[in-house]
């Protein structure tokens, strides 16, 4: 919640300045969490939210399951379960036993710490223990995954599920989005879910249904999924303490391990790390961040991105010179402070960090710079950085605040106003920003391009633009990739776009699509859009983002990347259905219009539309569109003309009168209440969902106001 990331930053900042706001009295905060401190951090954070006014925190330390924290150690022939860190500990001496090899393998199983992970997480699972493997990496996550797939092939694990047919749905999915050898597919008919961020959306659905209904029984997941969804398991296995080299925090832990123990289902939830070369220095690490993850803390993400800063300054001999801060605010080259080694943030993601704080900081980027000590000193009143800093004493106090100052100095004398507008809307430091600043009109250009390609549903300009627009904004931090582009990334591109299957576009380029197209790429087209909206850009005709939908689904126009970001789950059902049907949707009203009409509802009862494989997921679709629309109520009027032909009796002006809809042919009566007919409307109206249709008249008028409350929507025709 609180700390030095990216997402932890910015909460504080914008806490900072609701509490800042004229109306920040007549406003509550409420603040919830599972891993807050105790002491002198939690009354910080307290005052600060509470803005000094009186009163404490609530706090509870009851937990409806207990945790208890343990080891799977392999000792040479058999792997001991134990339970508890200190003298109270229980243990299974033979908690996993080896398999003899199975030809050709040679080496009895398991042979290591990842099979001795999945080897446990079988154990647990026949008992009847929901398991979570936890990966501190996502690239491990896919390992597992692989590992997993190798060992049920080879007959060491078997199957878990009870039933395969709630799978028929997911499998379907993950085949047409990753292909049918992709390891997260195969994982799931063994009753296992593989989770990460940079696996596609459509699939993660189907997973996460999957889990919520308790199909899958083993989970192998990354820090997304442990601590991003409401996943709660009997045990959870951390094969590795690290991440990068680095232990983990014992905030994260703590979080993580919150996980363990389903309420009301288990008495206990069990933590425990795995060790097939269990060492005097592994157990250790284990107790230590067990007792951290207990003794947790909260600083302020400034004080720790400013310490870091100045350390590096410091280390590149910055103060050195006895006008430091005077230099730092007018030389961009004296902030190049290189990290030490390859586990240390990069010196411009840390940057990037200190110049977005320095935007939300400062409310008023229109300022002078010369009004910047004052703006700066106000923003950082009573904040949570000014808590916690001031027990460090006035030195270190000093140091950080002169550093935020000659920052925001340099920011100042390198833009103008609209610049820092831009840079804040687009979440990127001084850097990235002067650099798109400097090619914002072409890509603004390209970027129009791109939309109306998406719209018209013209696949070559639509990739004729991105790719231009990938080589530029790729080579900016921090839209670039991690690793080096593919050498055959253009014609990847070029099929993902024209809505190419993944079985020929091959499920091992996947990984890089949904990494550098869906999420970079896509994050970089956003954030330029972003700028030109705060910069007063108004589009005219063009559905902005139209583009970037395209890109994010792997489809050639707009309507059918509609679908797939409305939660249908087939990409060759949404270009089936649009090339059938041809609609012309825009906006997500549109597209429920569409799918209440009576044509798709036709085809959709059919079995074999969009397509016979795609069928199934289209009617889960639509039924789930339609259930989400038709829980809101709304009212509607419309002026109707009545049929001239159908007058049966005088009406009285401004009464209600009831409306009757008679099938087969939808035609429109009005009634008296006690259901006497009145007239005809000359148009007939398709209203499938539940609703209350009143109508009134005016002197000496043909037509009738129609007023309708009910949910979904109701669609007017000619008769």
């Amino acid at each position: 919640m609180i700390g030095p990331k990216d997402r932890e930053l910015r909460f504080e900042i914008l806490v900072q300045r609701l509490l800042l706001r004229a109306d920040a009295p007549e406003r509550r905060i409420v603040c919830l969490s599972a891993i807050l401190p105790d002491g002198v951090q939690l009354n910080d954070l307290t005052a600060w939210i509470r803005n000094d006014d009186e009163g404490e925190a609530v706090r509870s330390e009851w937990r409806p399951t207990r945790l208890r924290y343990g080891t799977l150690e392999w000792r040479g022939s058999r792997a001991r379960l134990t339970i508890g860190l200190n003298n109270d500990v229980s243990f299974i001496p033979n908690f996993v036993e080896p398999q003899p090899a199975i030809h050709p393998r040679r080496i009895d199983f398991p042979r290591d710490n990842p099979e001795l992970t999945i080897a446990a997480a079988w154990q647990f699972a026949r008992e009847g223990r929901r398991t979570l493997i936890f990966c501190t990496q996502r690239n491990h996550v896919e390992s597992y995954a692989e590992r997993i797939v190798k060992l049920g092939n080879r007959g060491f694990i078997n199957g878990l599920l009870d039933d395969e047919d709630g799978l028929e749905h997911a499998k379907l999915v993950g085949v047409e989005w990753l292909g049918e050898d992709h390891s997260a597919v195969r994982c799931l008919e063994l009753g296992v879910a593989i989770h990460h961020a940079r696996l596609p959306k459509p699939f993660l659905r189907e997973v996460e249904r999957l889990l919520n209904e308790d199909v899958l029984k083993v989970t192998v997941a990354s820090p997304t999924l442990a601590q991003g969804l409401n996943l709660n398991v009997a045990v959870l296995l951390v094969p590795s303490l690290y991440r990068a080299g680095n232990i983990l925090t014992g905030e994260e832990f703590a979080n993580v391990a919150g996980r363990a123990g389903r309420a009301f289902v288990d008495l206990e939830g069990l933590v425990i790390h795995v060790m097939f070369e269990p060492k005097g220095r592994r157990r250790k690490a284990w107790r230590k961040l067990v007792i951290a993850s207990k003794a947790k803390t909260l600083e302020s993400g400034l004080i720790l991105i400013a310490s870091n800063i100045l350390d590096r300054l410091v280390h590149n001999g910055a103060f050195n010179r006895e006008d430091t801060f005077e230099y730092l605010a007018n030389n961009r080259d004296a902030w190049v402070i290189p990290a030490a080694n390859d586990n240390e943030e990069s010196s411009e993601a840390l940057l990037e960090k200190l110049d977005l704080a320095i935007y939300g900081l400062v409310d008023a980027l229109n300022a002078d710079d010369a009004d910047l000590p004052r703006l700066i000193d106000e923003a950082l009143n009573s904040s949570l950085w000014a808590r916690q800093i001031a027990r460090r004493g006035d030195e270190a106090r000093n140091l950080q605040l002169n550093l935020f100052k000659a920052r925001a100095r340099l920011i100042w004398s390198q833009t103008n106003a609209d610049q820092r507008r831009g840079h804040f809307a687009m979440s990127v430091g001084l850097d990235a920003g002067l650099a798109l600043d400097a090619m914002a009109e072409e890509l603004a250009n390209l970027l129009d391009q791109a939309d109306n390609a998406a719209i018209s549903g013209n696949p070559d300009e639509l990739y004729g633009t991105l790719n231009i627009l990938a080589e530029q904004l790729l080579a900016i931090r921090p839209f670039s990739p991690e690793d080096a582009m593919q050498a055959n990334w253009r014609e990847v591109l070029a099929l993902w776009l024209h809505g190419t299957p993944v079985s020929e576009i091959r499920s091992k380029n996947m990984p890089f699509i949904e990494d550098v197209f869906s999420y970079r790429l896509v994050w970089a087209i956003e954030a330029l859009r972003t700028r030109r909206m705060v910069l007063g850009w108004q589009p005219e005709e063009t559905i902005t983002g139209a583009a970037a939908a395209c890109l994010e689904t792997g489809l050639p126009r707009y309507a059918m990347a509609l679908l797939v970001r409305s939660g249908l789950s087939s990409r060759a059902a949404a270009i089936a259905a649009i090339n059938d049907q041809n609609p012309q949707l825009e906006r997500y009203s549109d597209l429920i219009a569409w799918l209440e009409t009576d044509e798709v509802a036709d085809l959709s009862d059919t079995n074999d539309w969009p397509t016979r494989a795609t069928n199934s997921i289209w009617k889960e679709f639509r039924a789930s569109v339609l259930e989400r629309s038709s829980q809101k109520w709304t009212t509607n009027e419309w002026q109707k003309t009545i049929d001239a032909a159908s007058w049966q009796s005088e009406p009285s002006p401004n009464r209600p009168y009831r409306v009757e809809i008679h099938t087969p042919n939808n035609s429109v009566w009005i009634l008296t209440p006690d259901f006497k007919p009145i007239a005809k409307l000359e148009q007939t109206l398709v209203d499938r969902s539940p609703s209350v249709i009143t109508a009134r008249f005016q002197a000496n008028n043909d037509q009738a106001t129609i007023r309708r409350l009910g949910c979904a929507r109701a669609i007017w025709a000619e008769q």
